[in-house]
């Protein structure tokens, strides 16, 4: 691994992993976890999405940095 994999791997060691929450006992339908939504990905975030994505091949000047 490159050292920046061992770092990154290391850090995240310590992250708990995530526990999805349990559906309701006795109901046919599932329980939405807090990163589901039943609707999909609403008009604001897809146009953010959409408008970060265009520039993801441009890097920044030197002297912006």
């Amino acid at each position: 691994m490159s050292e920046l994999a061992d770092i990154a791997a290391a850090r995240l060691m310590g992250v708990p992993r995530y526990s999805p929450g349990k559906p309701p006992a006795g109901h046919a339908s599932g329980k939405l976890s807090s990163n589901e939504a039943s609707l999909g990905v609403g008009p604001v975030v897809a146009r953010a999405v959409s408008e970060s994505v265009a520039g993801l091949s441009l890097y920044p000047s030197e002297s912006a940095v």
